[in-house]
């Protein structure tokens, strides 16, 4: 995400057109430590895989439909 589309949906959740839980701006809010912030920024942690597996663990396919607990997702 560059900066103008950072600012896009900051406006975005102030004009209540995205609720903040799937605001992307609001990922990081809470309970997130500069240092694995600093991790994520140099490359050393990658969210696409980390996405993944938080869905897998909500029992969730790739679209975020629900498939059972145990289902990988490639």
């Amino acid at each position: 995400m560059n900066r103008a589309e950072y600012k896009e949906w900051n406006q975005k959740a102030v004009s209540g057109e995205v609720k903040d839980e799937e605001n992307p701006v609001f990922i990081f809010y809470h309970d997130v430590s500069s240092e694995f912030l600093s991790q994520i920024a140099k490359g050393e942690i990658n969210l696409q895989e980390l996405a993944k597996r938080q869905l897998e663990a909500r029992g969730l396919d790739i679209e975020g439909n629900w498939v059972g607990f145990g289902k990988e997702i490639s």
